[in-house]
């Protein structure tokens, strides 16, 4: 089971175990079922190992700088043994498809 919780506008992926939570990436249909629900892509910020942040992708979005906050974040306040991935990514609902952010 997964949950996703909305703390705005940031929503947070995860299993109900939260443990190695952010796999649920990779379940069937998630990402696409929570896109379509809000007609938007999504950039995919790899918090830790145990979950995920979405936010609807906009784009005015300045990923670089995102991509640095995340790296940062993963220094300072992630267990390195947690990090899951220093780069953020971007779900795309047409291709349903994940790239590496531009």
């Amino acid at each position: 089971m997964i949950s996703v919780q909305k703390t705005n506008p940031l929503y947070v992926l995860n299993n109900n175990s939260g443990v190695y939570g952010a796999s649920a990436i990779l379940y069937k249909d998630v990402l696409k079922n929570f896109a379509d629900s809000l007609k938007k892509d999504l950039v995919i910020f790899p918090a830790s190992i145990h979950e995920v942040l979405l936010v609807p992708y906009e784009e005015r979005m300045d990923t670089k700088s995102l991509k640095e906050m995340v790296s940062a974040i993963n220094r300072q306040e992630v267990v390195e043994s947690d990090v899951l991935s220093d780069n953020i990514y971007v779900y795309k609902r047409e291709s349903n498809s994940v790239i590496l952010a531009p």
